[in-house]
Order: C-alpha cells, then sequence, then structure tokens
C-alpha cells in the first residue's frame, strides 16, 4: 500500500500514454484488492482526480483501456464501504 500515492502522482504528472496504461493496471490491482486502506488512508480524492484526468478527451483511447473496469471498482468497492449515497446531476439538472 506504501506505492499507492506514487502511483497516483505519477498518473497525475505524466502524458506518457504507455506508462499511463501500465499505470491503470496498478491502480486497477489496487482498487479491487485493496479499496478498504484506499478509504482508511484517505486517497480516494487523489484516486477520482486521476480518475477524472484518464476521462479528459485530449487522453488516447491507448492508455484508458481499463479505465471503465477502474470505475466500476471505485464506485462499486468504494461507495459500498463509505455506505454514502454518490449523486451525479444528469445533464439537465446541471443546466438550472
Amino acid at each position: 500500500m506504501e506505492l499507492y500515492p506514487f502511483i497516483l502522482k505519477f498518473i497525475a504528472a505524466t502524458s506518457d500514454y504507455a506508462l499511463l496504461s501500465h499505470a491503470s493496471v496498478c491502480l486497477k490491482a489496487y482498487l479491487a484488492h485493496c479499496s478498504q486502506q484506499i478509504l482508511q488512508k484517505n486517497y480516494l480524492d487523489d484516486t477520482l482526480s486521476v480518475i477524472y484526468k484518464m476521462l479528459k478527451p485530449e487522453t488516447e483511447e491507448v492508455a484508458c483501456t481499463y479505465l471503465g473496469n477502474i470505475i466500476i471498482l471505485a464506485f462499486a468497492n468504494v461507495n459500498i464501504l463509505t455506505s454514502q449515497i454518490v449523486y451525479f446531476p444528469t445533464a439537465f439538472e446541471q443546466l438550472n
């Protein structure tokens, strides 16, 4: 778990698509197996920031191969552990 914050910083700082792809595999593994520790060490905001970075249109598809799985793991595992309701406004609600 000691490497997780460094992986997050690495993903946030790099723009190399091959390295992003490999780092996202690590991120996926951490989310699958260490979601409780991620919450305990308060890495959730950093994790969501990295996911947001990878969702940006300028990020190549090659770098985001596992992004769908990462998003599913983040919201399934972490949301269950926090017992919080995650609210996503619809596009119509965002306009108002």
